[in-house]
């Protein structure tokens, strides 16, 4: 089957865990009608695998979990009035690619397969 391009939703909470099939591309991340919305060109007949996504407000602390994060794009809401910025989870990726490290002394049920 030929690639098709989604719209994927996402709260502007602090973690977004989407099934997205694999091998998938995020093409842009933007606000429509204040609502954040994640364009991914997919391959609807692959296996779908859990993604992690953090919307992080501007001058909000980080989760305290030292988790990699890999920064996707910025998005303004409410016409400007709030800036929120979205990574993705690096770890949860590597689970992805069947290999999960854990680090001593942090809960990570959030972010295994």
């Amino acid at each position: 089957m030929n690639n098709v391009i989604w719209r994927y939703e996402l709260n502007a909470t602090e973690k977004n865990s989407i099934l997205i099939p694999e091998n998938s591309e995020i093409l842009s991340i933007q606000a429509h009608n204040d609502i954040i919305c994640m364009w991914i060109k997919v391959n609807p007949v692959k296996r779908k695998v859990k993604r992690i996504f953090e919307i992080i407000e501007t001058g909000i602390p980080m989760s305290e979990i030292d988790i990699p994060r890999k920064f996707i794009s910025t998005v303004q809401l409410f016409n400007g009035k709030m800036i929120l910025h979205v990574f993705e989870n690096i770890y949860n990726k590597k689970c992805i690619e069947n290999y999960c490290e854990t680090k001593a002394g942090n809960d990570l049920s959030d972010y295994e397969m």
